[in-house]
């Protein structure tokens, strides 16, 4: 929040001031000393490439591996209800699986 103090102090503070205060001794000291190492090291970082890590050090969380298993299980089921909803002349077993499949689709969002 601006308060009247700090209102005053930005509007009183101009561009030759900005210029004057960073020829300061100190002032320049503090930013060759701390601040341009320190963007220097963040460029570093984020220009350095990560090692991509082999799939042998991959250490996957057994509930992480049910949801992908029931992932690949569920789109197959949608698979085979798009196949059977494509035959046009449709039997009672063949209604009973689509009513089946469109069960577990419900029981699986």
């Amino acid at each position: 929040m601006t308060t009247i103090d700090t209102h005053r102090w930005d509007s009183r503070l101009q561009y030759q001031d900005v210029q004057t205060v960073l020829h300061r001794p100190r002032v320049r000291a503090f930013l060759n000393d701390v601040v341009k190492p320190a963007l220097a090291a963040i460029d570093a970082d984020i220009e350095r490439p990560r090692p991509i890590p082999s799939f042998e050090q991959a250490v996957l969380p057994r509930e992480l591996l049910d949801r992908f298993a029931a992932a690949i299980v569920g789109f197959w089921e949608d698979v085979e209800y798009i196949r059977l909803n494509s035959i046009e002349r449709k039997d009672e077993q063949i209604h009973a699986e689509m009513e089946r499949l469109i069960q577990n689709r419900k029981s699986r969002v």
